[in-house]
């Protein structure tokens, strides 16, 4: 019957995530059943060529059909196949840049991401908890089905996004406290036992470090200038030395795609970087692995911490077919990475500007070599009111983050 459609594709994606072995607490299998994601997305996106949108995106709705008297219900096995499928999904774009361009700027996760994510934060009942990034409602939902609708708080800045979480969430006959606002000032004195970030951050903002409870727990991923990070559960507790409160904890041997972050509208127009200075070319060598700066690892992030902050990074192809990593610092620095080796195993460089690029990178991948190439798990994070700090937990080695501020 076209009634249970939408049921079985549910049930096939749970019947997934468990044969995968994700979803292991009984307690989440029956929110994902009792609240699947069909019911709180009302449309998504999918870029119509290339895979970042660049030549637009196609926008994808339900087809509907009769279902019990006087209902109609998701009847388009394509549609049910790609909400309920692994991957994640647009659901909002920007307003068109002056190209005409849109960007993402909220993601439904993966379902098996929104698992882990759930799992690892691990909320129990009666717990108060605390999502940024509201998005669609359906993590909402999930959340209070766990902990009870009044036990959570779910922030998101858009406006639009709000109005159509409140509406679903409504129809699901749950009513969590929705916040319309900027998720990096939301602070309750009451505090949360559990706080899930639900949009990537460059570090954490000093309303956050307050907003946990003593014991509480706060998962977010974090995500920089070049793209770079990972995700990472930090614990509340109090500096021995001063009694602050601080949050701190490793990254996990896991991460997920999540939204960028919000910001506020503002009067002023950002600051863009400066065009490439002119200037004499020079030309260099470097033992780089570039590849990596082009991929989210330790490495990149090292690299991301010890640019100048702004820096942006593009991979560009030649007519050759070959491939080359091309970063631009924001006063108007640049470099030209090969990533094909030279005969020595060095990689060439072209550079220019104030800022000597190559240099920065060399020493950070001596930095790197120095510490034994960690991986993930060996690095985390700390952060109070003053500041967030990268560290290396074999060396006590540590880094402060020079994030400019989140949104969700």
């Amino acid at each position: 019957m076209i009634a249970d459609a939408p049921t079985r594709y549910r049930d096939a994606a749970i019947a997934r995530l468990i044969t995968s072995g994700i979803l292991t607490d009984p307690a989440w299998r029956d929110a994902l059943r009792d609240l699947p994601r069909d019911r709180f997305v009302s449309a998504f996106y999918a870029p119509a060529g290339d895979l970042d949108g660049a030549a637009g995106w196609l926008r994808s709705l339900p087809a509907t059909a009769p279902g019990p008297p006087g209902e109609r219900v998701v009847a388009d096995p394509v549609w049910l196949g790609a909400v309920h499928g692994p991957d994640p999904l647009v659901v909002a774009l920007s307003g068109p840049d002056p190209w005409g361009r849109q960007v993402p700027v909220s993601i439904s996760p993966a379902p098996a991401a929104t698992v882990t994510m759930l799992q690892t934060l691990a909320p129990r009942s009666g717990q108060r908890v605390l999502e940024l990034g509201t998005g669609i409602g359906h993590t909402a939902a999930l959340l209070a089905h766990r902990v009870g609708p009044t036990n959570v708080t779910s922030v998101d800045i858009d406006p639009d996004l709000h109005r159509l979480a409140a509406t679903r969430l409504n129809v699901a006959g749950l009513r969590p406290a929705l916040v319309l606002g900027d998720s990096a000032e939301h602070c309750d004195p009451d505090g949360y036992d559990r706080v899930l970030v639900a949009h990537h951050v460059d570090h954490v903002p000093p309303a956050w470090v307050g907003a946990v409870r003593p014991g509480g727990q706060l998962l977010l991923g974090l995500r920089g200038g070049l793209g770079a990070g990972h995700h990472a559960l930090l614990h509340q507790q109090t500096d021995a030395a001063t009694g602050a409160s601080e949050l701190t904890g490793r990254f996990l041997d896991w991460t997920a795609t999540l939204p960028a972050h919000r910001h506020p509208a503002r009067r002023r127009a950002l600051r863009r970087p400066l065009d490439p200075l002119p200037g004499p070319v020079r030309s260099a060598t470097t033992s780089l692995p570039v590849d990596q700066l082009a991929v989210s690892t330790p490495l990149a992030l090292l690299c991301q911490l010890h640019l100048p902050p702004g820096t942006t990074q593009a991979v560009r192809a030649d007519a050759a077919g070959g491939r080359s990593s091309y970063l631009h610092a924001p006063d108007g620095s640049w470099a030209e990475i090969a990533h094909t080796l030279d005969r020595n195993g060095r990689r060439d460089v072209r550079w220019a500007g104030v800022t000597t690029l190559p240099r920065l990178l060399d020493a950070t991948l001596e930095t790197y070599q120095d510490l034994g190439s960690p991986g993930w798990t060996d690095l985390g994070l700390t952060a109070t009111t003053r500041g967030t700090r990268l560290w290396h937990g074999p060396t006590g080695a540590s880094w402060p983050l020079p994030g400019t501020g989140s949104r969700s």
